[in-house]
């Protein structure tokens, strides 16, 4: 079956598309970043498909997204293992736990780099009780930090050497 669809691909009678965060914030007028009409489309084809209303849709992803990457954040931050999102989870529902209610919030703001971060970042930051800081020019911070790395990848690339203690490591 799967051959038959890349074949159908392939002679472009089919064409493969998925609904990206992206998309949804196209949509509600959130972002313009790539094609909108696309977006428009591929976010009025999956309502469609789940028989739901497209802003429906738009905000059930546009939550999915905020408890995603709060649930993530919270996680890192708290070295939550697996036997410990049982909390995050009663948490993020706003359920109790034996009679004890769990609230967290963040101490520190949330630094939106790169386009459009500040559109998935600020209710995340709304939803932990702190701020969204947006600096400056944050959208090109992606191009800026890729050169870079591109930069500094070519500047200190490993190499083999032999000295008394045997093969080891440099950096140039």
């Amino acid at each position: 079956a799967l051959k038959q669809v890349n074949l159908l691909e392939q002679s472009e009678d089919l064409l493969l598309a998925a609904l990206t965060p992206t998309d949804v914030f196209n949509y509600a007028g959130e972002t313009v970043v790539g094609d909108t009409e696309l977006s428009r489309l591929a976010v009025e084809t999956a309502a469609s498909l789940l028989k739901m209303e497209p802003a429906d849709l738009v905000e059930r992803v546009k939550e999915d997204c905020r408890e995603t990457i709060v649930y993530q954040l919270l996680s890192h931050l708290l070295g939550v293992s697996d036997g410990g999102k049982g909390l995050l989870d009663a948490w993020s529902h706003g359920l109790s736990v034996q009679g004890v209610r769990l609230q967290l919030n963040l101490e520190s703001d949330i630094l939106a780099v790169g386009a459009p971060a500040d559109v998935f970042l600020r209710p995340v930051a709304e939803r932990l009780g702190c701020s969204c800081v947006t600096p400056p020019y944050m959208g090109v911070a992606n191009a800026v930090g890729a050169v870079q790395s591109s930069r500094a990848s070519r500047g200190h690339r490993p190499r083999q050497r032999r000295g008394r203690g045997g093969v080891g490591r440099a950096y140039r």
